[in-house]
């Protein structure tokens, strides 16, 4: 095996003490260990601590203990230590299919050591293969395999399949990605959403397989299931205005079809942000939505984000209005 593009794992934890141990151990369990598999231990306060140092004596597990900043600065964390050519980003109460390096290996070596290579996953409650086939979540199902050699290519053909899977363990990629593009994740629900899009932008080589590498867990308590907070309505506002943000490379790389893909991500986080601030009965935040909304100068974002921000009553009346009109126009 040639070192050069070894893998590292990054595992951020908090409060996973019933799932941690199963986790750790589909990596200490792998057909081919990674270089490494760093624990970043996110200022738990049940019991993953002890689980966790049952496994400090490993060589390849290395264990860095902080006070609580979230998922998204752990994964920088875990980022700044990694030592591999290529990284993992892994959550604490999932698991790895047991060949999972040993197949990332063959693929990286076999597709000259590509910048990123995406895979399938599988929803799971206890075990993996426990769900019937149509509670599986198709959104992480990859719909076709390929090799792109350009981000345009991978771009046209994650969207073309609708295979635009934001989740940070649906990849493997290059740290240099990471580095040279100073890619980080924010410190907000969802955090992997802006970074996915990002790093797209600067993929130049991928590979695409359909096979399932990874199992992901459901279970009512985890981040993506905790309800409407601050925290989330935060979330969706910095998204949507992040997403915007990003877009505004896409010119430069002519990337004109992820340029409309991030009007419509932005678009829907937008919606989110300003339906969870009804529903927590917060403030809107007009002005920077709107600002945001300016600076695209595409007037179907404009418009959408105008009669979003317009109370439920108006928006109510305004549909009923065009809807005359359209009836209107069809007795003509």
């Amino acid at each position: 095996m040639n070192n050069s593009h070894l893998i590292s794992i990054i595992m951020p934890a908090y409060n996973v003490e019933p799932y941690i141990e199963e986790a750790i151990k589909s990596v200490l369990n792998q057909t081919i260990l990674p270089l490494e598999l760093i624990i970043i231990n996110d200022g738990s306060t049940d019991g993953t601590a002890d689980v966790i140092a049952k496994y400090t004596d490993n060589p390849i597990v290395k264990v860095i203990t902080i006070k609580n900043r979230g998922l998204g600065p752990a994964r920088n964390l875990g980022m700044e230590h990694a030592q591999g050519e290529y990284i993992y980003f892994f959550d604490s109460d999932d698991l790895l299919a047991p060949y999972f390096i040993a197949e990332m290996n063959a693929i990286i070596e076999s597709n000259n050591l590509p910048d990123a290579v995406f895979f399938s996953a599988e929803c799971f409650e206890k075990k993996p293969g426990d769900l019937p086939e149509h509670e599986k979540n198709n959104y992480l199902t990859r719909k076709a395999s390929s090799q792109c050699s350009t981000n345009v290519e991978l771009i046209e053909n994650l969207h073309s399949h609708k295979d635009f899977c934001v989740c940070a363990w649906s990849y493997v990629s290059k740290k240099e990605i990471w580095i040279t593009n100073k890619l980080k994740f924010k410190p907000i629900i969802h955090e992997d959403v802006p970074s996915y899009y990002e790093m797209l932008l600067h993929i130049n080589t991928s590979t695409i397989i359909q096979n399932t590498m990874y199992y992901y867990r459901m279970r009512p308590n985890s981040i993506t299931n905790s309800g409407v907070t601050m925290k989330r309505l935060y979330s969706y506002k910095q998204i949507a205005i992040e997403l915007l943000h990003i877009r505004k490379s896409c010119g430069s790389q002519n990337l004109f079809l992820f340029s409309n893909v991030l009007l419509e991500k932005s678009t829907y986080y937008m919606k989110q942000y300003i339906s969870t601030s009804r529903q927590l009965q917060k403030k809107i935040k007009y002005i920077p939505l709107l600002r945001s909304a300016i600076k695209t100068k595409n007037f179907k974002y404009l418009y959408t984000t105008i009669f979003n921000l317009l109370p439920l009553g108006f928006q109510h009346a305004l549909k009923k209005i065009k809807l005359f009109l359209r009836a209107l126009n069809t007795d003509k």
